[in-house]
């Protein structure tokens, strides 16, 4: 008897597939087998036949009819009472629980309907495997296919969804299991151990990267997502031979025990397989015991397993509200699919602060660069560890200098295999990559079983002479050791230990609390924490609960609440996040640029949406493909953000944003040129009577918050003057886009009269924003002094500014006022003697590894569209339908910024500090990932 469906408790989404194959040689005929499989769903019983189903709500049969013309081949049921029937010739039919045909679909090609099976996290989605597709469904609406996705070279005969709804596994007639990441609809990996047809797959429960898997080879294979070979097999053949030897006939035949179906309980603990034989065999597998003592320790605890699991949970249900994460379990969270961002981060004093530098150590004297370490031999904390394998792997990944297409075509061990002659990589598997464990000196284990594991035996695997390099962090190196020991840079300079801070892969940032986007929840949880601290006063220590670094990390000091928009990227750092997405590409994916060398352009308001997509009208070739994308953020700190994620290439900022994107890793690139210098100045109306020293208690337009000239300069000479942070107090009302809109500081804006959300908004939709808009705020007497730059006067005055609030507006009615020199005002065209400082020019910012992108697309624009350029009849880059769209319309030319000189040094030494002095009058300061 063969039996050929499994039934799993009943609060599970579920898939149930009929058909079965014989292990006949693939040249052989295929033959029709009689299917007659029975599954249950609460209540509910079916039992599929040849075009009907039948259904039995616990004791009374009914049978489904009028949903199919041809044999039915297999079930999917929701968790919402919906069921889903697929049959031969790409017939699909939706039911209620009622037996009510809700409506039915013919797939393109016609292919049979091998499996169907629903999302675990949303009821309307449904995966149908169809000949070698996989199509994604909504019930909603049946006739039209979301997506569709080419997965094997052969049949698929069974599909799983795991239970965060991030990857897809499908089995197939080659043997292989195809693994697509759902986030992007690539292919992660192929996992191919079956001699023959792979029937079925399922993934473990609470274990989002774990699965099992069977085939008519007879064997069932438990797999982890993070390895290329099986973690356990269980032979049906041997039990079965165990199974005759204790027959008494010794003369009596057994079917061979081919495996048609697999499935996991709810605990994860156990399996059930169905075979050809007379019973479905229970497998009392003790899965999280076999992974705790034969898994290296990377993979043992499984945190990225686990935290898949809680953060799509918090994300999408509500079930938990915040975790403490690590780096690149922060990045994850961050991903779409789960929308999590940092509220909190660990500090840890002021030794560690809140982050550690990887860095790669040599012995002075060997001679070679970062650039030559191809063939060298190196040294590793471990497989998988941030400083030691992470960030070093994706800095030679990013830097161009180890070769590797992603994990659809190799494992990044078998690339770093190719990439160092011998290594030490604690964790390695030693049959698959004995070169990873070639210069281990025990058992290549990642633990200290292994005298070269974790940060110290590291370095002692380069102190004994058997590594070139040794990749750790920057305290490991101690004592005397820093005489005879120096650091490798990404630039190909080597530099001395204690010069880290200059000569690092990348800053590995704190733990830190993650939650959903929810402002009233952090605060929650803040204020839940701070008290928790006070009346607990070990809540760091875990000595006191049997472990360590429960919750939190042992070393943490205090806790330090994040600004409201913080994200995941700004807190990790572009430098960081790049490392880590360039371990998880797979070879179908590309940098930000599409197949037409596209750059994505961050704009964030309407006209800059206009101006930009004339620009990219303008800017395509002979064929129609436009050299720029136009992308929407809601703010220039949403455009820091999608950079960051990739989700965009470039955007012109000012110096105070160049502070905050530069601190979170991006690069200035290209600088705008004007005619004269760029100054910042304090505008008031001619008959106020107003100096800077009477300013006090009045009312201040700016152009943003955080600006150079609108914020920064300003609130710096006022913070300077006062001593102390009481300066955010300095003025009885203000608008400064972007600031707390429940704030003073957003008292006098207005927003755009459509959508109350805009008030204050750091966008185009707040009508008081910019360098206009300041003075707009200013001259409709909003408020009593503007601090815009030294053009916004003649440019919005005299007849050139048509919009009705401008165009009446006089120059000769306004005057600046002069900060720390003999005069107290001047006339706006005196303000070469009259400013409060001369500022930096505004700049093109990107992530470091697209700069050479940007600034080659900058250079061929402005050759079209610059002030001179070759094609400005059609467009022309510098100028605006309103004012400074994109660019300052002041702009005479963009200068390629060298590359050695970071956001620091084209701010000036003198601005930096400035904005440095502002930020720690911020409760947020003490977080280093930001500042």
């Amino acid at each position: 008897m063969q039996v050929m469906c499994l039934i799993r408790d009943s609060m599970s989404n579920r898939s149930f597939n009929t058909k079965s194959k014989p292990a006949v040689p693939k040249d052989s005929p295929k033959r029709q087998y009689q299917r007659s499989p029975v599954f249950i769903s609460g209540h509910w019983i079916a039992s599929m036949s040849y075009n009907h189903i039948m259904v039995d709500p616990v004791s009374i049969l009914q049978k489904w009819e009028g949903g199919h013309s041809t044999t039915v081949l297999c079930v999917g049921v929701g968790t919402d009472g919906l069921l889903v029937s697929g049959a031969e010739k790409g017939a699909l039919t939706l039911w209620n629980d009622e037996g009510v045909n809700l409506g039915q679909l013919k797939l393109v090609g016609e292919d049979d309907v091998t499996c169907v099976t629903f999302s675990p996290l949303a009821a309307n989605k449904v995966y149908v495997s169809h000949g070698e597709n996989v199509s994604l469904l909504d019930t909603r609406f049946l006739k039209n296919v979301l997506a569709c996705y080419h997965i094997s070279e052969d049949e698929i005969n069974c599909l799983s969804v795991n239970e965060t709804d991030s990857f897809l596994a499908a089995a197939d007639d080659l043997g292989a299991v195809k693994i697509l990441d759902l986030s992007c609809g690539k292919i992660r990996c192929s996992l191919h151990r079956h001699s023959n047809i792979c029937s079925s797959v399922a993934f473990l429960h609470n274990r989002p990267q774990s699965l099992v898997s069977c085939g008519l080879d007879m064997q069932v294979m438990l797999w982890s997502l993070q390895k290329t070979h099986p973690l356990w097999v269980l032979n049906m053949q041997e039990l079965n031979d165990k199974k005759q030897s204790q027959q008494q006939n010794s003369s009596q035949l057994f079917n061979p025990p081919l495996v048609h179906t697999v499935s996991v309980a709810d605990c994860g603990n156990s399996i059930i397989i169905s075979c050809t034989v007379i019973n479905p065999h229970l497998e009392p597998v003790p899965v999280i015991q076999y992974i705790r003592q034969n898994v290296p320790p990377d993979i043992k605890s499984e945190p990225d397993m686990a935290v898949q699991h809680v953060t799509k949970r918090m994300e999408k249900d509500g079930n938990a509200d915040a975790i403490t994460l690590d780096g690149g379990d922060i990045y994850e969270a961050g991903l779409i699919n789960y929308n999590l961002h940092p509220i909190i981060a660990e500090d840890y004093g002021e030794n560690d602060a809140n982050c550690y530098y990887a860095v790669a150590v040599v012995k002075k004297g060997t001679g070679f660069s970062f650039k030559e370490l191809k063939g060298k031999k190196s040294c590793h904390t471990g497989l998988g560890k941030s400083a030691g394998w992470n960030v070093p792997i994706g800095a030679l990944i990013s830097n161009g200098l180890l070769a590797w297409n992603g994990t659809s075509e190799e494992t990044i061990e078998s690339a770093v295999s190719r990439f160092f002659s011998a290594s030490c990589v604690p964790g390695a598997e030693k049959e698959l990559y004995p070169k990873l464990c070639q210069l281990c000196k025990k058992n290549c284990v990642r633990s200290h079983d292994e005298p070269y594991y974790d940060y110290e035996g590291a370095f002692q695997c380069l102190k004994d002479g058997k590594g070139d390099v040794a990749f750790v962090k920057h305290l490991t190196v101690q004592g005397a050791d820093k005489d005879e020991y120096e650091l490798l840079c990404e630039d190909g300079t080597r530099k001395p230990i204690n010069e880290y801070k200059s000569c690092f892969f990348a800053r590995i940032p704190a733990h830190a609390v993650v939650t959903r986007k929810d402002a009233d929840l952090a605060d929650k949880i803040w204020t839940y924490l701070e008290e928790a601290r006070q009346k607990f006063p070990n809540l760091f220590k875990s000595s006191y609960y049997g472990g360590k670094n429960l919750m939190f990390k042992d070393s943490t000091v205090k806790l330090v609440k994040a600004p409201e928009n913080m994200n995941s990227f700004f807190y990790l750092g572009a430098k960081y996040t790049s490392v880590i997405r360039s371990l998880t590409k797979t070879s179908d994916q590309k940098e930000s640029r599409s197949t037409h060398g596209t750059i994505k352009w961050c704009y964030i308001s309407h006209y800059e949406k206009n101006k930009c997509d004339a620009w990219s009208i303008a800017s395509a070739d002979d064929q129609g493909n436009a050299k720029i994308d136009c992308v929407k953020g809601e703010s220039v700190e949403d455009c820091v953000g999608m950079i960051m994620r990739k989700e965009a290439d470039a955007v012109t900022m000012d110096g105070g944003y160049i502070f905050s994107a530069g601190a979170c890793g991006l690069v200035p690139v290209m600088s705008e040129v004007y005619e004269g210098s760029y100054y910042a100045v304090a505008v008031v109306r001619k008959d106020s009577g107003l100096t800077w020293e009477t300013l006090k208690g009045k009312k201040s337009c700016h152009t943003a918050f955080g600006r150079t000239a609108g914020w920064n300069i300003p609130m710096g000479i006022i913070a300077k003057d006062v001593g102390d942070c009481s300066f955010m107090n300095y003025f009885t009302k203000s608008c400064a886009p972007g600031a707390d809109k429940n704030s003073n500081l957003c008292s006098l804006c207005r927003g755009s009269g459509l959508d109350p959300e805009n008030k204050c908004s750091a966008s185009g939709s707040e009508i008081y924003y910019g360098y206009s808009g300041a003075f707009r705020c200013l001259a409709e007497g909003a408020g009593d002094v503007a601090f815009v730059k030294q053009t916004t006067i003649p440019e919005n005055t005299d007849g050139r500014n048509p919009a009705d609030w401008a165009k009446n507006l006089k120059s000769s009615d306004f005057m600046l006022l002069c900060y720390n020199g003999q005069q107290k005002t001047a006339a706006p065209n005196d303000y070469a003697n009259c400013n409060l400082a001369q500022t930096a020019a505004h700049a093109v910012m990107t992530r470091p590894e697209s700069r050479n992108d940007v600034v080659r697309f900058l250079k061929e624009q402005q050759e079209k569209f610059g002030k001179n350029g070759s094609e400005k009849e059609s467009f022309q880059m510098f100028k605006s339908e309103t004012k400074d769209l994109l660019f300052k319309d002041s702009t005479i030319c963009l200068s390629e910024i060298p590359p050695d000189q970071n956001y620091k040094n084209f701010l000036s030494e003198e601005y930096y500090n400035a904005i440095l002095g502002l930020k720690k009058c911020s409760h947020t300061a003490g977080i280093n990932a930001i500042f």
